[in-house]
């Protein structure tokens, strides 16, 4: 069963970030002969370096997977918190390279993080200056932008609503409950 479950989750990713395909990575037009064409636009999720979200080689994906660490950060936590083995999925494979349950609790709140991505991107351009591209192509934030989203974000983990039947809970009460919340029944 859990491997259906994740080949579905894997069509569905797919198709999420297909629909993100022609996003622009907006610049103001003071920055943009600074700015190399392949940050100008989302693309793919899978880095042209590595074939996986890992290594961002434009922008957008550089602040998607510091928001997910940020957050997987978050889920790691509360996991602690509660005394539960962040290594031990339910979803995910256990796997020695990552902590699976982490990444099953970072899925609940995927989307929180990307509707904070996408609505960053409506009100507001990048600047050139908060990144960088090392040698091997690799885009990364600056320091100084890394600790401003970072301020953002850490907000964000505390602020971010997930609404099920009116009940409000953030992310982190969510991974908290995560105990009493598997111990009722489906439906």
């Amino acid at each position: 069963m859990p491997s259906l479950v994740r080949r579905f989750e894997a069509q569905a990713a797919l198709t999420h970030w297909d629909s993100w395909h022609k996003l622009p990575g907006t610049f103001p037009p003071a920055d943009l002969r600074r700015v190399p064409d392949h940050w100008r636009s989302f693309n793919s999720r899978h880095s042209l370096l590595t074939n996986s979200p890992r290594l961002a080689t434009n922008p957008v994906n550089a602040v998607l997977n510091f928001l997910y660490g940020v957050a997987e950060s978050e889920a790691r936590l509360a996991l602690a918190t509660l005394g539960m083995d962040a290594g031990l999925g339910f979803l995910h494979a256990d796997s020695r390279k990552r902590d699976s349950c982490a990444y099953d609790l970072l899925a609940a709140i995927r989307p929180q993080v990307d509707e904070f991505v996408l609505e960053w991107l409506r009100r507001e351009h990048f600047r050139r200056e908060w990144f960088f591209e090392e040698r091997n192509g690799n885009c990364r934030l600056m320091g100084s932008f890394a600790v401003r989203l970072s301020e953002t974000a850490q907000y964000g983990v505390e602020q971010w609503r997930l609404t099920r039947s009116g009940f409000r809970m953030s992310c982190r009460q969510r991974f908290q409950r995560l105990p009493d919340i598997m111990a009722q029944p489906p439906g």
